[in-house]
């Protein structure tokens, strides 16, 4: 990782995302930054698994979506505080075990595509790429009816630096 996107990367907040103008495999990812903060805050249990399952639609049927990459930045800060405190590593255990099967994903998209990403991992967030402003179901429903016109290199971007972000955790390096 070039230190570019690995200051890009640190520096991110989950304010800086324009979830809003991202499409999951359901709907808009609009809730996502109020479920991150929860993730970040909370220190119970129950309401992490909650809340953890509720981002899932960041992927389905091993296709990730927009969200991905800037999801995984977050759990992957999320996982190592959880280390850090040591006491809850059943929540710790079940983001790695999350990111370990989105880095399978990432693995299996790179074997049998050639498309290369954008440039920079912050390219993903060009207004090009993102929704309309007040995006309608209609405007979310061309999507879903023709993936493929959505760029490749874009939808490639959505792979190449979700497994970026991934690499920062030492046990999945050894599965790059």
């Amino acid at each position: 990782m070039d230190s570019g996107m690995k200051q890009y990367i640190d520096s991110l907040t989950i304010d800086q995302i324009p979830w809003g103008r991202m499409y999951t495999a359901y709907a808009i990812a609009s809730n996502f930054g109020v479920l991150l903060h929860t993730l970040t805050e909370t220190e119970d249990s129950a309401v992490f698994e909650e809340t953890f399952r509720a981002l899932s639609d960041m992927e389905h049927q091993s296709t990730l979506t927009p969200p991905a990459p800037f999801v995984t930045v977050f759990l992957v800060r999320i996982l190592e505080r959880e280390r850090q405190r040591g006491g809850r590593s059943e929540i710790a255990e079940t983001i790695l075990h999350v990111l370990s099967y989105y880095l399978e994903i990432c693995n299996e998209y790179a074997a049998y595509s050639d498309a290369e990403p954008l440039p920079h991992f912050w390219d993903i967030l060009d207004e090009q790429y993102l929704l309309p402003e007040n995006c309608t179901d209609d405007d979310l429903e061309e999507i879903f009816e023709d993936p493929d016109s959505l760029p490749e290199t874009l939808y490639a971007s959505f792979y190449y630096y979700t497994k970026q972000v991934l690499l920062q955790i030492p046990e999945l390096q050894e599965h790059a």
